[in-house]
């Protein structure tokens, strides 16, 4: 069997694994990178150098600093200071959480935002006697368009930012634009898509909401916020100070731990540790993809598709990304598409390649239920506070919603890059 069969057949297994979880995905992308070693596509020594060392680090000192900080009490006390700031109003209460939600996963990851505004939108809802289904599925779509704004903003950007060189600057400069047209393009659709929903008013019982209740520790609670702004600003100079982001990353993790006297051991239990040897896993099985080829056959194939045009090549590999991150976690695709991503750019030389995998990855998850860890997660909470919400119901919206995202940064893409 020719190489780049075998490795591709090992690589389906892995995705298959991951997509039907017979499997923990951590132990299907391990027992692919076994495969890959065992039939000799990767050899021992060279392991090391298939791993993004750079990504891996800023995925862990976030890990820590999100860990240690988020018991502060920070995003439930600004969640609280804002909503109150709708006055019972229904609709700039639905337009200040998903405003609110998108800002918090332009920090935290999509997860750790969707579990903290969930568990705002269920009380408030309740007290208010509204429907909490239009706010979590429309809380749960925008996480995707926060997790475009910033490098740290989700898994995908780090991994590409690695790969293609990508500095936390040229997020804010091409990347946080777009975030706020897809926004705003976003929030006018829900609001007419939901328009017959916002219904009552609770004035007093939004009033009476004291934000200083979720508050353990205010010094704790202060030295968290001036860390985290400190953590911004350094990430936006690292380039300019000549460090490397996941030195930043590291750092703040070390600070945090030191400032909040928080026991290391204890922080070090919480970490994800699954996610870190899942990553693990999954860049030697793509290694042994692109050792053995295949991904540079791949590659030719999608330009040769394309007839070797720049213009259409973006636009194929921003929807092959978007619409294959909406059946497939985001992050195995990711990993995938970016040895491909750079084998296009070395052809043809467009830079835009990376941003396809950045807004295709992140923005297509919404497409399905299944597309996106914080649409997995809403749906199960949802269940949870005895919500019922069935794929169909979920993909009246999302389904509208990825085909807007995609279809808008098609055309930012191709403004930015192929019109003078």
């Amino acid at each position: 069997m020719e190489p780049t069969t075998f490795t591709l057949l090992i690589f389906l297994l892995t995705f298959l694994l991951i997509i039907t979880e017979l499997v923990h995905k951590t132990l299907a992308a391990l027992l692919g990178a076994f495969l890959m070693i065992v039939y000799g596509f990767v050899n021992y020594s060279e392991i090391g150098s298939l791993i993004d060392f750079q990504a891996m680090g800023v995925i862990f000192g976030m890990m820590i600093v999100i860990e240690v900080v988020k018991d502060s009490g920070i995003f439930q006390f600004f969640g609280l200071k804002a909503i109150k700031l709708a006055r019972g109003n229904p609709k700039y209460l639905f337009i200040i959480m998903i405003t609110f939600t998108t800002i918090l996963s332009a920090f935290l990851n999509n997860l750790t935002s969707i579990l903290i505004m969930s568990a705002l939108t269920f009380t408030l809802c309740r007290s208010l006697e509204l429907n909490p289904l239009p706010f979590i599925i429309s809380e749960s779509i925008v996480t995707n368009i926060g997790g475009i704004m910033f490098l740290t903003s989700s898994i995908p950007n780090i991994l590409v930012a690695g790969a293609g060189d990508l500095t936390f600057m040229d997020f804010i400069l091409f990347s946080l634009p777009l975030s706020f047209i897809l926004f705003i393009s976003t929030i006018l659709f829900l609001l007419f898509f939901y328009r017959t929903e916002f219904k009552g008013h609770g004035v007093e019982t939004i009033t009476n909401f004291d934000e200083w209740s979720v508050i353990p520790d205010k010094r704790f609670f202060w030295n968290s916020l001036i860390l985290l702004i400190f953590t911004i600003v350094f990430f936006m100079v690292s380039d300019k100070l000549g460090v490397t982001i996941d030195f930043v990353a590291i750092s703040s993790a070390i600070l945090i731990l030191l400032l909040s006297g928080a026991d290391p051991d204890e922080t070090l239990k919480h970490i994800d540790w699954g996610t870190i040897f899942f990553f693990l896993g999954l860049f030697i099985v793509v290694g042994g993809l692109e050792n053995s080829g295949a991904l540079k056959s791949i590659s030719n194939t999608l330009i040769s598709f394309t007839g070797n045009n720049k213009m259409l090549s973006t636009i194929a590999l921003l929807w092959v990304s978007g619409l294959s991150s909406g059946i497939v976690d985001n992050i195995p695709i990711t990993v995938t598409l970016i040895p491909i991503a750079r084998h296009m750019i070395h052809v043809l030389g467009v830079n835009a390649l990376w941003w396809c995998i950045v807004f295709g990855a992140n923005l297509g998850g919404n497409l399905t239920p299944m597309g996106s860890p914080s649409n997995i997660i809403a749906l199960g909470i949802a269940k949870k506070e005895g919500y019922e919400i069935s794929f169909s119901e979920f993909m009246k919206v999302s389904t509208i919603v990825t085909c807007l995202h995609l279809s808008i940064s098609t055309l930012y893409l191709l403004l930015r890059f192929f019109v003078s």
